[in-house]
């Protein structure tokens, strides 16, 4: 999971892009319905890694116990989440302009008119 695209994502985030983004994942757990715990969860977990030091904290087994605790590995489960977390994370990007410039996304693409 170290080299994954969500890492890369929410590690070129700003202290404050990433408070924006926590606000949205939060958010968009009210305005749909859905329980995104373990959504919000996998991202704190992320986002509060000291990306300068050893990342084995990234590490699926390591992210997984924190997630789970005693639970036994289901596989896929972690992943689905980490799904889950990129899908939220790309319609704040095509909802939000400071977003759109600093990741350069266009304003329509493919994965936008899914969302619309």
């Amino acid at each position: 999971m170290v080299n994954s695209f969500l890492v890369d994502v929410i590690k070129a985030l700003s202290k404050d892009e990433r408070k924006d983004v926590l606000l949205f994942i939060q958010g968009h757990s009210i305005q749909t319905g859905k329980n995104l715990d373990e959504e919000l969860t996998l991202y704190n977990l992320i986002a509060e890694v000291d990306f300068n030091s050893l990342e084995n904290e990234l590490d699926k087994e390591v992210l997984y116990k924190k997630m789970y605790k005693d639970e036994k590995p289901i596989k896929g489960k972690l992943e689905k989440v980490m799904v889950e977390l990129n899908k939220i994370i790309e319609l704040l990007w095509y909802d939000n302009q400071s977003f759109k410039q600093k990741f350069q996304i266009p304003a329509q693409t493919p994965a936008t008119r899914l969302y619309n």
